[in-house]
């Protein structure tokens, strides 16, 4: 019997579409995670950004006793973190006896902000609470 070339045909055109589907839905796969790895590379760029702000408002009120009314400044970054968008701002102000910090954060495309109240006790910090927001 002599093998039908209309049927091998039809095999390999079909091969062809199930293996270009393949490649199309293994390029969308990749391109969301390349999405997702830049997304989670921003977000922990802004937590680290969100701590360094943290620490400095902190070591900016161990040298000044109380703050005396609002102060803001811009943190200063790597050249490589700066180039990159990367900055970050901490605003302090006070709040009853104790004071506020707010702490913006911006890297690349996405930003992000944290609020910490401290409280002054036996001439020390205290870190009272934390919000996250923007």
């Amino acid at each position: 019997m002599k093998p039908r070339k209309g049927l091998t045909i039809v095999i390999a055109v079909t091969m062809l579409g199930l293996v270009s589907m393949a490649m199309v839905l293994l390029t969308r796969e990749l391109g969301y995670e390349f999405k997702r790895t830049r997304a989670v590379e921003q977000e922990a760029q802004l937590r680290q950004l969100l701590l360094a702000g943290a620490a400095d408002a902190m070591a900016h009120a161990r040298q000044s006793q109380t703050p005396l009314s609002t102060e803001s400044w811009r943190l200063e970054l790597p050249p490589s973190l700066a180039g990159e968008g990367g900055s970050a701002e901490v605003h302090l102000e006070r709040w009853g006896v104790g004071m506020r910090v707010i702490v913006d954060a911006r890297f690349q495309s996405r930003e992000q902000s944290q609020t910490l109240l401290f409280s002054r006790e036996n001439d020390h910090w205290r870190l009272m609470s934390t919000a996250m927001g923007g």
